[in-house]
């Protein structure tokens, strides 16, 4: 790791401890520009995203509570809707965590108070992003595990689960088993998420390796 890094996450650990800690006391953080735009200037950002989708990524951050996974995520959607080149998920990384130590927090720390957000649409539109990034990470763990995805019907049972997590007013719709939207809203998740599923004819004695080459992982 280079110097220019090291600086980096030095940075972002001591602005993660300041978010926190004004998160509670209800101050608003300042960050020091200039330091910011050094980092910047050393390690580099090439997010080229609209102040909304900055936003978001700095919302996920704090949601998944410092980890940068979730915004990695959506980071690379955006980058495929708008029919932009891949980025290798190391590159994403780096620039969420410099989008988050370059955001406004004037602007989200406002966002993120449940009890009163200036944002209400955006902070739901990201607790349902995250919610349905833990249900992707559930699901490809379990394939990983057994080899296979789990069925509609358990994938829809876990996403109500996860959901409960995210504070009672800004939690995603709740999906039900057996309610013909909701497995409409799994079969379009899937596609979003880049899942498949379909139906494997039973063989005995076939290795967790095999089954995942008739059925890979995401």
């Amino acid at each position: 790791m280079s110097d220019a890094e090291l600086d980096l996450k030095a940075e972002l650990e001591s602005t993660e401890a300041r978010l926190r800690l004004n998160t509670k006391e209800r101050d608003v953080l300042k960050v020091t520009r200039g330091r910011v735009q050094r980092k910047r200037a050393l390690c580099g950002s090439g997010l080229d995203l609209s102040r909304a989708a900055k936003n978001m990524v700095s919302l996920l951050y704090v949601i998944a509570g410092y980890q940068a996974a979730p915004a990695v995520a959506y980071v690379a959607h955006v980058l495929r809707r708008t029919r932009r080149d891949c980025v290798p998920d190391e590159t994403l990384r780096n620039d969420v965590e410099v989008t988050f130590l370059n955001s406004n927090l004037d602007e989200i720390i406002p966002i993120l108070d449940e009890s009163g957000s200036s944002q209400p649409r955006q902070l739901a539109e990201a607790w349902r992003w995250y919610t349905e990034w833990q249900l992707f990470s559930w699901v490809r763990s379990k394939n990983l595990t057994h080899g296979v995805a789990p069925r509609t019907g358990t994938v829809l049972i876990s996403f109500d689960r996860l959901r409960m997590q995210a504070p009672l007013d800004f939690r995603p719709t709740p999906r039900r088993v057996y309610d013909t939207s909701s497995r409409v809203w799994a079969r379009r998740w899937r596609l979003r998420w880049g899942a498949r599923h379909a139906n494997l004819r039973t063989v005995e004695g076939l290795t967790i390796e095999e089954i995942q080459q008739k059925a890979p992982t995401t």
